[in-house]
């Protein structure tokens, strides 16, 4: 197995998709660890989120990987899976999820994730 580490949201930031999900007082997850899941695979996982953290308004993540999924210098793009979310429509027509849990990440492989430089890449690739 590999390890990774990445960005899977920006936090109190607009998506692509006119979304903002808003900073949680705590980190609502399923029992870790979570699916580390592909648009271009069948439902079974390619890996495990193990620990979620936030740093700033970045939603943060680390876990490990089938090996060879994450080559050295490759970031792939990812974006998050939600449950028991509760929205709240701004004046501005931003949809904000002012509670959510967090079920899974998901490696776009083809399409595009909400924010687009959120990524995953191996542990100890720092290029």
């Amino acid at each position: 197995m590999d390890h990774w580490t990445g960005t899977l949201a920006y936090l109190d930031t607009p998506t692509a998709y006119n979304r903002i999900i808003e900073t949680p007082q705590i980190i609502l997850t399923r029992p870790l660890p979570l699916p580390l899941l592909s648009t271009d695979e069948d439902e079974s996982p390619l890996g495990a989120i193990t620990t979620v953290s936030i740093h700033g308004n970045e939603l943060r993540a680390e876990g490990t990987a089938r090996t060879g999924t994450l080559q050295p210098g490759q970031r792939l793009p990812v974006g998050i899976d939600l449950a028991d979310v509760h929205v709240t429509l701004t004046e501005d027509h931003h949809y904000v999820f002012d509670s959510w849990r967090l079920m899974a990440a998901t490696i776009y492989r083809t399409g595009h994730p909400a924010f687009p430089d959120t990524h995953i890449r191996l542990k100890d690739d720092h290029r």
